[in-house]
């Protein structure tokens, strides 16, 4: 009886879905070189847009249908890291008040060899501004390994004996895939750098908050000429009046290669209360 209920137990799971969650390894190279402050949110896909991938006839993992590689939950913590690669402050959330970039991920592609298991993961970062306005998108790709002689010995032995198949088969499918997703992770992190330093994200990007509730200083003008003095342009730069007090005004500028540095204005006249050093890059 007992036999005869293993083996139906195995035939029913081996005919089943089965669901495998991808998490991503820890490649991350040290954070204290992230060189610029704009702060980042990363925006997760809602649940609507989320797509679960389901392949189907993996030859060497027996006799289950069809597996499905859910990258969904692992995705934004993964994107976190990347960026923070660049980008000394970042949050997962869905607004963020003080952000001056939006970062979007998704998964755009899963595939697995039926023969060879080799895997292959796309990734989109859309990326927009603080206002929701698209700057530019990242798309990047990785392959694993092909089947190593190890994962084809265990995906056979699977076959003939179908529990042992669906337990194998899933650390199989989860190793070859996080193989795929780490390498796509890691090309996405270059190309972020590369664009944050010298492409279309090598500005500054400013909150929307700095658009909102701005308040004009007496002293708005001889600010601005004392920033632009200082390297800055205004035309993306800004500054912001962040203390006002009789007829003393500070101001803080944001400006692209330079930490946040602050103007203090007095009876017409302006200067840079701390002067800010170029950042240089990681």
């Amino acid at each position: 009886m007992y036999i005869f209920t293993l083996i139906l137990t195995a035939l029913l799971i081996s005919g089943c879905t089965q669901v495998v969650r991808v998490s991503h390894s820890d490649f991350i190279k040290d954070h204290s070189a992230a060189s610029i402050d704009t702060k980042v949110l990363i925006q997760p896909p809602t649940k609507a847009s989320q797509e679960i991938h389901t392949e189907t006839g993996l030859i060497v993992l027996g006799l289950v249908n069809s597996w499905d590689v859910d990258l969904n939950q692992s995705l934004p913590d993964a994107t976190l890291a990347l960026v923070k690669n660049t980008y000394s402050q970042a949050v997962i959330g869905h607004s963020c008040d003080d952000c001056g970039l939006i970062i979007r991920p998704k998964i755009t592609q899963v595939e697995i060899g039926k023969v060879s298991m080799q895997s292959t993961v796309e990734i989109q970062l859309d990326i927009v501004d603080a206002n929701g306005r698209p700057v530019t998108t990242i798309t990047s790709g990785g392959s694993s390994s092909f089947l190593s002689a190890a994962r084809l010995g265990t995906g056979v032995a699977g076959y003939f004996i179908p529990m042992l198949g669906t337990a194998v088969g899933t650390l199989v499918v989860r190793e070859t895939v996080q193989d795929a997703f780490d390498k796509a992770l890691a090309t996405a992190a270059n190309q972020l750098e590369i664009e944050a330093n010298g492409g279309l994200l090598a500005r500054t990007w400013l909150p929307k908050k700095t658009y909102e509730n701005h308040t004009v200083g007496k002293h708005q003008y001889t600010a601005e000429q004392v920033a632009k003095t200082a390297g800055c342009n205004l035309l993306s730069d800004g500054i912001t009046l962040t203390q006002q007090e009789y007829a003393t005004e500070i101001y803080t500028a944001q400006c692209w290669g330079k930490p946040e540095f602050a103007i203090s204005c007095q009876f017409n006249q302006c200067q840079i209360e701390q002067s800010g050093q170029v950042a240089q890059n990681p």
